[in-house]
């Protein structure tokens, strides 16, 4: 029988000591098996993974190993919107420290996959800042980022890429952020 080690995304080694992730779906909670490494096909360190974890340190070191990888691939990393609170700031630093540029996208309330040129997410202002927003003003004050990619949709009628509330008047106004910003 194969360990549940095995059957994860993750490669087993005893080099590092970073747990696999391993979400029990009967139980809803995020638990840690054998430790992995990035070995041949690559640490596949994806932030769904690990978005559950509440050990900064951790998440540090997984940003570290991360970055290393995607220079010696020559390869850039991107994370879409479950950066949602203040450990993805934690893993972003921790890619910024090792020279590799973190992305967030999708700014901002990207919902569904399906067409999301053609939707539009209609929001109140106090929803598009508690939950929508936060998360980004978050991870940009914490893991000073330095780029940003808008959402394909529609905020209320307006595509994000071209909304000035939310590129000046927010991002770049209330937030000061002054750093790159681009579509996808």
């Amino acid at each position: 029988m194969t360990p549940p080690y095995r059957r994860g995304f993750l490669a087993h080694s005893s080099h590092f000591q970073i747990k696999n992730p391993r979400f029990d779906s009967r139980t809803g909670q995020m638990t840690f098996v054998a430790p992995v490494s990035s070995g041949p096909s690559g640490m596949s360190a994806m932030w769904n993974s690990y978005r559950g974890n509440i050990d900064r340190d951790l998440l540090v070191e997984i940003g570290h190993l991360l970055a290393a990888e995607a220079k010696a691939k020559d390869a850039y990393v991107i994370f879409d919107h479950y950066l949602s609170d203040v450990l993805a700031s934690h893993y972003c630093k921790a890619l910024n420290e090792k020279g590799i540029v973190a992305t967030l996208k999708h700014f901002v309330c990207n919902d569904q996959e399906h067409e999301p040129m053609n939707t539009s997410s209609i929001v109140t202002d106090g929803a598009l800042r508690e939950i929508y927003l936060l998360p980004f003003m978050i991870a940009i004050t914490l893991g000073n980022l330095e780029t940003i990619m808008t959402a394909y949709n529609k905020v209320n009628g307006l595509h994000a890429s071209e909304s000035s509330q939310l590129l000046q008047d927010i991002l770049r106004g209330e937030w000061g952020w002054e750093r790159l910003g681009m579509s996808d």
